[in-house]
C-alpha cells in the first residue's frame, strides 16, 4: 500500500466515527520514522505525508485498544517509545500474559495505558541477568521438583505490585476452558543424555559466551547432528573422540543418538495407533528440519501430506491452508512442526491432542502460548503436553525459573493469595501412550523423571 493511499484512508477515518485496525509495526513505521537513527533523509513530499499520517494517528483517536498489549514492553524498542507519544487519554490494554519476565517489563506494559504512572515500580526488582545461571554453574544437576523457590522477597514484591495496579487492572479468572474442554495434562519429562550427547555436553564447557553456550546446549539435547553447522574446533581437538565429528552426518537420520528426537519420533509412532495428531514446537528452525527428515525417513511420509511445517516466514495464505489442513480429520496429516514465534497468537490447531516442546524458553508465556494453539475452544480431546528437559543441563534451571515467573504472575494478577495457591483438579485420563513408553524395554532407560503439573498452580506430583 502506498503512502498516498494510507493518507487517504486515515483522513477518511478521521472524518467520521469509525474503527481503525493497525499493527504495532505499521504504527511504529508511520509515527516513529523520525525516531530511528541512521535512516536515509526523506524527500519533502514523503516528510509531509508522514507528518500528516503521524498527526492523525497520535492525536485523533478517542479510544485506543492495545491487543496483545504485552508485546511492546521493551523500553529500548522503537515500538514502545512510539506508542508513548499517543495523546489519547482513554486506553484499554488486553493481554492473557501481561507478566512476561520481570516487574520492569510489567511497568512498561502498564505505562502504555497509564503513561503518567511513573511510580517507583522498577525498584521492586525482578528477574535480572544476575539471576540467570552463571557459566560456573553449567551442567550442575537440579531437581525439577524444586521449581517452587521459597523467595519471600519476590512474593512480597508481587503483592505490592498487585496493590498498586488493582485500581485500574481488571482480571478475568473465568473457567471457560476448564468447563468447555475435556482437559489438559501437563508433564515435565526429564531425559537421560546418550553417551554421545554427554561427550559433547562435556566439551562445550569451555565456551565463554552465555548465549552461544545456551543455543549449542539446546541443540545437543535434541540431537548431536544439529552441531554440524558449528565450527568443529568448538568441540574437538585431535584425541580419541575426534572420530565422533565425522560420524555426525551418518548419524543424522538415527533418532536413537538424541533422546529428545527419539522421544518425539516414538511418541508420534504410537499416536498413529490412537489416531492422534501431534504438534512439535521449537524456538529454532534447525531442530524442526531434523524432526521432519527423521519422520520422512522412518515412516516414508511426505512433507505437505503427513508432515506440515510452519514458521514466521509463512505468509497468511500458507498459514490458513496449514491450519485448515491440520484441523481437518479427513486429511492424511499426522504432525505439524512449528516455531514458537511463528505460531503463536491467533493460530488455532485444535486438530492436535499432543504437544511436544523440544526446548526451554526463559519466558513462560512463550510455552503457554504454544500450548494454547491446541488447548483452546474447539478442542474435542484431552491435550497432553510434554516439556522435554535433559538431565544435568541448564534446561532444568531455566524451567525452574519459568515456574517461579508463573507463580509471581499468579500472585500479581489473582484476586487473593488464596486464589493464587488453590489447586484445580484436572479432569483428565491417564496418559496411556506415555505410560507405554516408560514401560517399554527399549525406551524406559531414557527417562530420569516425569513430573505431572497442575495447570492452575504448577504444583506437581511425581509418578516416576
Amino acid at each position: 500500500m502506498t503512502n498516498l493511499t494510507r493518507v487517504v484512508k486515515l483522513m477518511s477515518w478521521a472524518k467520521t466515527r469509525s474503527i481503525l485496525g493497525i499493527s504495532y509495526s505499521l504504527f511504529e513505521q508511520i509515527c516513529g520514522v523520525h525516531t530511528k537513527k541512521g535512516k536515509h533523509p526523506l524527500s519533502p513530499r514523503r516528510v509531509e505525508e508522514v507528518e500528516q499520517m503521524s498527526k492523525i494517528l497520535l492525536e485523533f483517536p478517542g479510544l485506543v485498544v492495545f491487543d496483545e498489549g504485552h508485546n511492546p514492553r521493551n523500553e529500548q524498542s522503537y515500538s514502545w517509545n512510539t506508542l508513548l507519544k499517543l495523546k489519547t487519554r482513554r486506553r484499554i490494554l488486553l493481554s492473557g500474559t501481561p507478566f512476561q519476565n520481570s516487574f520492569e517489563e510489567l511497568h512498561n506494559t502498564v505505562r502504555l495505558v497509564r503513561p503518567e504512572w511513573t511510580t517507583n515500580l522498577t525498584c521492586l526488582g525482578g528477574f535480572d541477568k544476575k539471576q540467570r545461571p552463571s557459566h560456573q554453574t553449567r551442567g550442575r544437576r537440579s531437581n525439577v521438583r524444586k521449581g517452587h523457590f521459597a523467595d519471600d522477597d519476590n512474593s512480597k514484591r508481587a503483592r505490592e505490585v498487585r496493590k498498586m495496579i488493582s485500581p485500574f487492572v481488571h482480571v478475568y479468572k473465568g473457567t471457560i476452558l476448564q468447563d468447555k474442554l475435556p482437559g489438559l495434562r501437563n508433564s515435565v519429562v526429564v531425559l537421560q543424555p546418550t553417551a554421545l550427547q554427554q561427550r559433547y555436553l562435556d566439551r562445550i564447557q569451555k565456551i565463554r559466551s552465555t548465549f552461544k553456550y545456551e543455543v549449542i546446549e539446546a541443540r545437543i539435547t535434541i540431537h548431536p547432528s544439529l552441531l554440524l553447522n558449528e565450527e568443529r574446533s568448538t568441540f574437538f581437538e585431535e584425541d580419541e573422540y575426534s572420530g565422533d565429528w565425522e560420524s555426525l552426518t551418518e548419524l543424522k537420520l538415527n533418532p536413537g543418538c538424541g533422546v529428545k528426537a527419539r522421544f518425539a519420533v516414538d511418541l508420534i509412532r504410537l499416536c498413529q495407533a490412537t489416531n492422534e495428531r501431534v504438534l512439535v514446537f521449537s524456538q529454532w528452525v534447525d531442530p524442526l528440519y531434523l524432526i521432519r527428515d527423521l519422520l520422512i525417513s522412518q515412516f516414508r511420509w511426505v512433507e505437505g501430506d503427513e508432515v506440515i511445517y510452519m514458521d514466521g516466514k509463512c505468509d497468511a495464505k500458507q498459514r490458513q491452508y496449514s491450519m485448515s489442513n491440520f484441523n481437518d480429520p479427513s486429511t492424511k496429516v499426522k504432525v505439524l512442526l512449528a516455531t514458537t514465534k511463528g505460531c503463536n497468537e491467533g493460530i488455532s490447531l485444535v486438530g492436535a491432542s499432543r504437544v511436544v516442546l523440544l526446548d526451554v524458553a526463559w519466558n513462560p508465556s512463550v510455552e503457554r502460548q504454544a500450548i494454547s494453539r491446541a488447548y483452546r475452544l474447539g478442542q474435542k480431546k484431552i491435550v497432553s503436553v510434554y516439556h522435554l528437559l535433559m538431565a544435568g543441563t541448564r534446561e532444568e534451571g531455566k524451567y525452574n525459573r519459568q515456574v517461579e515467573k508463573h507463580r509471581l504472575s499468579e500472585l500479581v494478577f489473582s484476586c487473593s493469595d488464596a486464589e493464587a495457591a488453590k489447586k484445580i483438579p484436572a479432569a483428565v485420563a491417564e496418559d496411556k501412550i506415555l505410560e507405554e513408553m516408560v514401560q517399554h524395554h527399549k525406551l524406559k532407560h531414557i527417562f530420569e523423571q516425569i513430573t505431572l503439573l497442575d495447570e492452575a498452580s504448577y504444583l506437581d506430583e511425581v509418578f516416576l
